[in-house]
């Protein structure tokens, strides 16, 4: 009789402990921040030669956070965790000459409600800190975008200056988060996607790249 009492208040602990943590969760999602508890590391790792070459990948199961409470403030300390990252690698063929890489990103949904940052120091895995290095806090939303814009644009200027040697390699990773805000009605979040196309051309760091 006493193991059987003991099971059932183990029975009734444990049920009241997921009530109270799906109640969390729902409170949670309806003051928007953060809204996925989930996030996908991809690694991509691309050999370069005198070829094109093209990476696709699908955005889905995204966090979609509060431009306020998460981005600006992390006041959940969960914006690090949430992130989706695409850390990419290229490898310079042992054959080719001495090489510039020229990289492109191209999001297929134009009216994509993402936040995402370019990144080209592997060592940097703290993105809040990092994303508040880069902007004014108390600017408007779309000023804050803007300079975010504008340092991914000097990422990527800065990956296409890089002379690479033979054999040599060169990273970056691609931030990304869901802008709640910036999602079209119905704010449908488990099922929005959309597809990230990444574009490598390797043309010889001494010649014409126009």
């Amino acid at each position: 009789m006493k193991k059987y009492i003991l099971v059932m208040v183990v029975f009734l602990l444990l049920l009241s402990m997921t009530m109270t943590i799906v109640y969390g969760w729902f409170t949670y999602v309806q003051r928007k921040s953060v809204s996925t508890f989930t996030s996908n590391d991809i690694d991509v790792i691309i050999y370069l030669n005198e070829d094109l070459a093209v990476e696709t990948m699908d955005l889905s199961n995204l966090a979609f956070v509060d431009f306020e409470d998460d981005i600006l403030n992390d006041t959940n300390h969960a914006l690090n965790d949430v992130a989706e990252v695409m850390s990419f690698e290229m490898i310079l063929s042992g054959n080719s000459p001495v090489s510039k890489s020229l990289i492109t990103l191209d999001i297929y949904d134009t009216t994509h409600p993402l936040i995402y940052m370019i990144i080209t120091d592997p060592a940097i895995v703290d993105y809040h800190s990092y994303l508040a290095s880069l902007i004014n806090p108390l600017d408007t939303k779309e000023n804050i975008l803007t300079q975010i814009d504008a340092h991914n644009q000097t990422q990527i200027d800065t990956l296409n200056q890089e002379i690479m040697l033979p054999g040599e390699t060169q990273q970056f990773k691609v931030v990304v988060w869901g802008d709640y805000d910036a999602l079209s009605e119905p704010k449908d979040i488990e099922n929005y996607q959309t597809t990230l196309a990444v574009q490598f051309k390797v043309v010889n760091a001494y010649g014409d790249v126009s």
